[in-house]
């Protein structure tokens, strides 16, 4: 299985996004999960992306298109505010292996 790209979004493309960003790259690393976290602006977000990232007020703003996974973080700075992400991708993992 090809690993999951993950898109973590923020207005501007830099700091929330590259701090939310390491912060899921560490806790994905630690639960063994083997998935790429970019960074971009959500303006730039390609058509293709399936896993969106994102403040939850960015993400009820802007999230127009339906993507197959979407998941809003009220605590950008919080490492359990991550764990729906995580479960979700274990989830799938479990399906498609």
């Amino acid at each position: 299985m090809a690993s999951t790209i993950i898109y973590f979004v923020c207005e501007s493309g830099m700091a929330t996004s590259a701090m939310g960003a390491t912060l899921l790259r560490k806790r994905l690393h630690g639960s063994g999960i083997d998935a790429i976290v970019k960074t971009c602006r959500i303006s730039d977000l390609p058509d293709q992306a399936e896993w969106i990232v994102g403040a939850t007020s960015l993400i009820n703003r802007y999230m127009e298109k339906k993507y197959e996974y979407v998941h809003s973080i009220d605590r950008l700075l919080d490492p359990t505010a991550y764990d729906d992400i995580l479960k979700s991708l274990q989830k799938r993992r479990g399906i498609d292996d």
